[in-house]
């Protein structure tokens, strides 16, 4: 496996999905293609903070596989993704406790937002810089 490749992987992965979202969303005249450029954005944050140490780790335990990445991936995202809902609805509890249940079973909807967005990195990542190295289902 090449440096380079890995470097790539880091440097469009990420950004691709928001980038290719936000270029649709603005085409069709949506107000969600800032919303997407912003996830963009986000998600080097995100890949520098999580998904750099993730490597790190993946490679010298060898899970390079992509069924093990993404498993690694949807975990990370999902304790992620529950902890700020659960903060955000400790913090909607103090004004409402009916609100913030059901704030937060609202908010349990636009999981799948960032479980594809997650899913497209990943398969994008393994696409350019592990290809050809690991068997892509592998056990």
């Amino acid at each position: 496996m090449s440096r380079s490749r890995v470097l790539l992987g880091f440097l469009l992965a990420p950004g691709a999905p928001g980038v290719l979202a936000g270029v649709v969303a603005g085409v069709l005249g949506s107000e969600l293609a800032g919303l997407a450029f912003m996830l963009a954005f986000l998600a080097y944050i995100a890949a520098i903070v999580i998904g750099l140490p993730a490597w790190l780790y993946a490679r010298t335990r060898g899970l390079a596989a992509l069924k093990r990445a993404a498993v690694l991936t949807a975990n990370i995202g999902l304790a992620a993704y529950v902890l700020v809902a659960g903060f955000v609805t400790l913090m909607n509890a103090l004004a409402s406790p009916f609100y913030a249940v059901m704030n937060f079973l609202a908010a349990l909807l636009w999981l799948l937002v960032p479980m594809l967005y997650a899913a497209a990195v990943v398969w994008l990542f393994w696409r350019i810089a592990l290809r050809g190295v690991a068997e892509p289902f592998a056990r």
